[in-house]
Protein backbone atom coordinates (compact mmCIF):
# COMPACT_ATOMS: atom_id res chain seq x y z
CA UNK A 1 0.00 0.00 0.00
CA UNK A 2 1.46 3.62 -1.39
CA UNK A 3 0.14 6.71 0.70
CA UNK A 4 0.95 10.16 -0.35
CA UNK A 5 3.86 11.61 1.77
CA UNK A 6 3.55 14.27 4.60
CA UNK A 7 5.10 17.70 2.93
CA UNK A 8 8.42 18.49 5.28
CA UNK A 9 8.96 15.03 6.62
CA UNK A 10 11.22 13.64 3.58
CA UNK A 11 9.03 10.37 2.60
CA UNK A 12 6.15 10.61 5.01
CA UNK A 13 4.93 9.45 8.36
CA UNK A 14 3.74 6.50 6.63
CA UNK A 15 7.09 5.87 5.58
CA UNK A 16 8.46 6.09 9.10
CA UNK A 17 5.77 4.19 10.74
CA UNK A 18 5.80 1.63 8.68
CA UNK A 19 9.63 1.26 9.05
CA UNK A 20 8.99 0.55 12.44
CA UNK A 21 6.57 -1.81 12.11
CA UNK A 22 8.13 -4.09 9.66
CA UNK A 23 5.96 -3.34 7.01
CA UNK A 24 9.27 -1.69 5.35
CA UNK A 25 12.57 -3.61 5.09
CA UNK A 26 15.18 -0.39 5.54
CA UNK A 27 18.21 -1.35 3.16
CA UNK A 28 20.81 0.73 4.19
CA UNK A 29 22.11 2.15 7.80
CA UNK A 30 22.52 5.54 6.47
CA UNK A 31 19.05 7.32 5.79
CA UNK A 32 16.51 8.61 8.39
CA UNK A 33 14.12 6.27 9.08
CA UNK A 34 16.99 3.89 10.03
CA UNK A 35 17.96 6.77 12.71
CA UNK A 36 14.58 6.68 13.45
CA UNK A 37 14.35 3.46 15.04
CA UNK A 38 18.26 2.59 16.12
CA UNK A 39 19.07 5.83 18.10
CA UNK A 40 17.39 6.47 21.22
CA UNK A 41 14.26 8.83 21.18
CA UNK A 42 15.17 12.13 22.40
CA UNK A 43 16.15 15.91 21.25
CA UNK A 44 19.56 15.07 19.67
CA UNK A 45 18.02 12.56 17.15
CA UNK A 46 16.48 15.41 14.57
CA UNK A 47 14.14 12.94 13.05
CA UNK A 48 12.72 12.26 16.07
CA UNK A 49 12.30 15.96 17.50
CA UNK A 50 11.14 16.72 13.80
CA UNK A 51 8.04 14.23 13.96
CA UNK A 52 7.12 15.30 17.25
CA UNK A 53 7.12 18.65 16.34
CA UNK A 54 5.48 18.14 13.90
CA UNK A 55 2.61 16.49 15.30
CA UNK A 56 2.36 18.77 18.07
CA UNK A 57 1.71 21.45 15.84
CA UNK A 58 -0.47 20.38 14.17
CA UNK A 59 -2.03 19.18 17.48
CA UNK A 60 -1.88 22.85 17.88
CA UNK A 61 -3.50 24.22 14.64
CA UNK A 62 -6.37 22.11 15.40
CA UNK A 63 -6.93 23.06 18.84
CA UNK A 64 -7.02 26.58 17.49
CA UNK A 65 -9.50 25.62 14.94
CA UNK A 66 -11.84 23.99 17.39
CA UNK A 67 -11.63 27.07 20.00
CA UNK A 68 -12.43 29.30 16.89
CA UNK A 69 -15.36 27.38 15.70
CA UNK A 70 -17.24 26.85 18.73
CA UNK A 71 -16.67 30.86 19.75
CA UNK A 72 -17.84 31.62 15.85
CA UNK A 73 -21.14 33.47 15.47
CA UNK A 74 -20.96 33.47 11.98
CA UNK A 75 -21.19 30.13 11.13
CA UNK A 76 -24.58 27.89 10.54
CA UNK A 77 -24.60 25.04 13.40
CA UNK A 78 -24.46 22.25 10.57
CA UNK A 79 -21.34 23.99 9.42
CA UNK A 80 -19.48 24.47 12.86
CA UNK A 81 -20.28 20.74 13.24
CA UNK A 82 -18.86 19.71 10.20
CA UNK A 83 -15.50 21.56 10.69
CA UNK A 84 -15.53 20.52 14.83
CA UNK A 85 -15.32 16.86 14.08
CA UNK A 86 -12.96 17.61 10.68
CA UNK A 87 -10.80 19.31 13.35
CA UNK A 88 -11.16 16.24 16.23
CA UNK A 89 -10.37 13.98 13.61
CA UNK A 90 -7.22 15.65 12.19
CA UNK A 91 -6.03 15.82 16.40
CA UNK A 92 -7.07 12.50 16.68
CA UNK A 93 -4.39 11.00 13.82
CA UNK A 94 -1.77 13.34 15.21
CA UNK A 95 -2.36 11.45 18.70
CA UNK A 96 -2.64 8.62 17.11
CA UNK A 97 0.65 8.89 15.28
CA UNK A 98 2.36 10.42 18.56
CA UNK A 99 1.16 7.46 20.66
CA UNK A 100 2.57 4.89 18.44
CA UNK A 101 6.05 6.03 17.97
CA UNK A 102 6.42 7.25 22.00
CA UNK A 103 3.46 5.44 23.99
CA UNK A 104 2.06 7.64 26.64
CA UNK A 105 2.45 10.86 25.40
CA UNK A 106 0.97 14.89 26.57
CA UNK A 107 -2.37 15.33 25.72
CA UNK A 108 -3.24 18.34 25.24
CA UNK A 109 -7.02 20.26 23.99
CA UNK A 110 -5.71 23.74 24.10
CA UNK A 111 -3.98 26.13 22.03
CA UNK A 112 -2.33 28.06 25.11
CA UNK A 113 0.84 27.87 23.64
CA UNK A 114 2.28 28.68 27.71
CA UNK A 115 0.71 25.98 28.39
CA UNK A 116 2.01 23.81 25.79
CA UNK A 117 5.60 25.00 25.51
Amino acid sequence: MMSAPILGLGGGVQVQMDAGADVLKIQAATNQFWEFYTNSIGAANTTNKSLWNYFYYNIYSANAAIENITASTGMSEAGKNQYLGEARFLRALNYFYLVNAWGDVPLTTSSNYEYNN
